[in-house]
């Protein structure tokens, strides 16, 4: 290399930094830890070079001047960022899919267990799904599987070693605290999936709140909290009380023998057999409701609302739609108050026969089968239902 093709090299290093900068900043990668690895291959270089040039010095006579070694350095940094470029823009490709390489799926698996005899279980998923399952032990057992997929070999392996494949377990006398970070946001289908599966004692208290996870809890003897921002929540044979709560997701609850409180600003709300009183509320979407065994309070401002039950109301129901049918159905020989109106949709079935109607909407006030405990049905635009069960 001679002092007038230095900057020739010169202006094609800067090209392929610039470059490799670039889609840095387009895929939001990292280039030093990619870089700093590569710093060996400079010295290999400039090594080879002065190894060819001192054998050509041998042969003419003539020595090699300080320029020349800076332009092999020069020479060297040049193949080393078109190195980590092309790496670069080979992510970037995948990102956006010009290209399909060889996409792999791999997991990694960590268990942890501990004596427990506190009172309280707190976990904060982050990302992660969580199934939280109570058994007999005064113990917990913590399995976590994080799987990344959609991605190459090497990504993977580097992705199920970042941050968001961790947890943390922090402990005192009364409480254990279970943490998972946040995983980073994507805007390709490749990504990180954590899904932690917990045994804890079944008299424990249980509080899980997920960013975009999932929420599933089962067979707890006390009362429980779910929280999730994206994600669906579901619980089962509960004998304390329930909190739950979605901003985007379905909620799903079976067999709660305490208080029940979900709410759901977009997602349907599905209650089978609860024994205390229930509170139900979603912004968008439908709620149904089967055998409650309490007092009722349910609303949705948009969808449909129904409720079936087996037997006669043993508390009062207070129904309530914006936009959306309602529905009831009950024992031909239920007994209950029924104290109803739509301000735009009829009100009838086999129960009630036909509501009167009126200018300013359709109203039913009725003692059914002798009276009982009372329904008030509301909604302003839709139909008002009450059948008996068909057997």
């Amino acid at each position: 290399m001679n002092r007038s093709s230095i900057p020739l090299v010169l202006g094609l290093g800067l090209v392929t930094a610039g470059t490799a900068f670039l889609v840095e900043n387009l895929t939001g990668s990292r280039i030093w830890p990619k870089l700093l690895p590569w710093w060996p291959v400079i010295l290999l270089i400039m090594g080879v070079w002065a190894l060819v040039r001192g054998a050509v010095s041998l042969r003419t006579g003539r020595s090699v001047g300080a320029g020349i070694w800076i332009g092999e350095a020069i020479f060297a940094l040049v193949i080393v960022f078109c190195g980590v470029g092309l790496t670069q823009l080979a992510e970037l490709g995948v990102d956006l899919g010009w290209f399909e390489p060889a996409l792999v799926t791999e997991k990694k698996e960590e268990r942890r267990s501990f004596r427990f005899r506190g009172e309280n279980i707190f976990v904060t998923a982050g990302n992660a799904n969580v199934t939280v399952v109570g058994w007999e032990k005064k113990k917990v057992e913590l399995i976590v599987t994080t799987k990344a997929s959609g991605m190459t070999g090497a990504a993977a392996h580097r992705r199920l070693r970042s941050r968001e494949a961790r947890f943390s377990i922090k402990r005192d006398r009364d409480s254990a605290t279970i943490k998972f970070p946040n995983s980073r946001f994507s805007f390709s289908p490749a990504g990180t999936s954590v899904n932690a599966s917990i045994k804890v004692p079944w008299n424990v208290t249980v509080e899980v709140d997920t960013a975009t996870g999932q929420v599933f809890i089962s067979d707890i003897h006390n009362d429980i909290k779910a929280e999730s921002d994206v994600g669906r929540v579901r619980v089962e044979r509960i004998a304390g009380d329930a909190e739950l709560a979605t901003e985007v997701g379905p909620i799903r609850a079976i067999k709660i023998k305490g208080r029940l409180e979900a709410v759901s600003e977009i997602g349907p709300i599905t209650v089978r057999g609860s024994s205390g009183p229930v509170s139900l509320q979603s912004d968008i979407g439908g709620i149904s409701l089967e055998d409650p065994g309490g007092a009722v309070r349910a609303a949705t401002e948009i969808g449909s609302l129904s409720v079936v039950a087996s037997r006669s109301p043993s508390d009062a129901w207070a129904l309530r739609t914006e936009l959306g049918p309602i529905k009831i159905v009950l024992p031909q020989t239920a007994r209950f108050d029924l104290d109803a109106a739509s301000e735009f949709g009829n009100i009838n079935g086999s129960l009630i026969g036909r509501s009167r109607t009126s200018l300013s909407g359709n109203s039913l006030e009725r003692a059914v089968n002798g009276g009982g405990r009372t329904i008030k049905v509301r909604t302003e635009a839709g139909p008002i239902r009450l059948n008996a069960i068909s057997r």
